[in-house]
């Protein structure tokens, strides 16, 4: 937890620069990356239950699909 001091420095930051901030994820050309698998065969398997405690992490990555954030 952070103390008293510390929320009032990063509230501090937080408005000094609010206009390079949002609440909804874009997308940036600064970075770039590349997922290399061991193979290109198809892994095929039973799908299985999610657990509840997962499904809020779903509907976050379902958002995200939908305003096309990649």
């Amino acid at each position: 937890m952070l103390d008293d001091r510390r929320v009032k420095q990063i509230n501090q930051i937080v408005s000094e620069f609010c206009d390079l901030l949002t609440s909804l994820p874009g997308h940036t050309q600064t970075v770039q990356h590349e997922i290399h698998a061991s193979s290109d065969e198809i892994v095929r398997v039973k799908p299985y239950q999610l657990p509840f405690a997962s499904q809020e992490f779903v509907k976050e990555v379902k958002k995200l699909l939908e305003l096309d954030c990649d």
